[in-house]
């Protein structure tokens, strides 16, 4: 991975952190963010470099790792089991719910799974 790769994957890993720690606050729950923010480079690498299909493809490759090394509750956002499909990229994010409001919605159940509830 050449070093601007590095830098913007690095740059995804801040501000993910920041939007973990807001969402945690705005939930209104006492939350702890250790485990949230210590694998976030992982899962920025995994999510913007590597995305594919959830079923057998890296996403359950990712969790079997995070489940023997550094267990978190999870939520996938990817590409379901389906046949390929035509369509600008705007177009296939939102089909596969990989909008900012889909990976939202997977991060409160993940956030949801921890605390019991959000």
């Amino acid at each position: 991975m050449d070093q601007t790769a590095l830098a913007e994957l690095q740059r995804k890993a801040r501000a993910l952190r920041r939007h973990i720690i807001r969402m945690i606050h705005e939930s209104g729950t006492a939350g702890h963010y250790g485990g949230s923010l210590s694998c976030v480079e992982i899962l920025a690498c995994l999510f913007f470099r590597h995305l594919g299909t959830l079923i057998g493809g890296l996403a359950s490759a990712a969790s079997e790792l995070l489940a023997a090394h550094h267990p978190v509750p999870m939520a996938f956002a990817g590409v379901n089991d389906v046949f390929g499909e035509s369509g600008s990229e705007e177009e296939l994010y939102r089909a596969h719910g990989l909008t900012a409001q889909g990976i939202s919605e997977k991060v409160l159940l993940a956030i949801s799974r921890k605390s019991g509830g959000v």
